[in-house]
C-alpha cells in the first residue's frame, strides 16, 4: 500500500460468505495508519464493530518499509543561480 499521509485512516471490512444470497458485512474498524506505519510493524488484534456493537477481532500484522527518495545528483539552484546545498540556505 502507498501510504502518503499517516494520519489516514484504514478501514478494514469483513463480510460473511454466502452461496446462493448476497454477502453481508459481519464487522468493520478503523485503524490509524500510524499504528501500522512504524519502526518494527505492529502485530495485534482490532475488535470489529457491527451496528455500535463488538462483532469479533481480527489479527493485523504490518511491516513498514518507509519509502527513501535519494538526494538529487546535481545541487538545486536558487533565483540568484547559485546553489544550495542546505535546508537553511533555502530559506534564505
Amino acid at each position: 500500500m502507498d501510504v502518503k499521509y499517516i494520519g489516514d485512516d484504514l478501514k478494514i471490512v469483513c463480510y460473511d460468505y454466502d452461496r446462493f444470497t448476497a454477502n453481508e458485512e459481519i464487522g468493520h474498524c478503523l485503524i490509524k495508519l500510524s499504528a501500522l506505519c512504524r519502526e518494527g510493524g505492529a502485530d495485534e488484534w482490532w475488535t470489529l464493530r457491527f451496528k455500535h456493537e463488538e462483532a469479533g477481532t481480527i489479527h493485523l500484522k504490518s511491516e513498514w518499509k518507509p519509502l527513501m527518495i535519494p538526494a538529487p545528483a546535481t545541487p538545486l539552484i536558487n533565483a540568484a543561480g547559485v546553489a544550495i546545498n542546505t535546508i537553511e540556505e533555502l530559506e534564505q
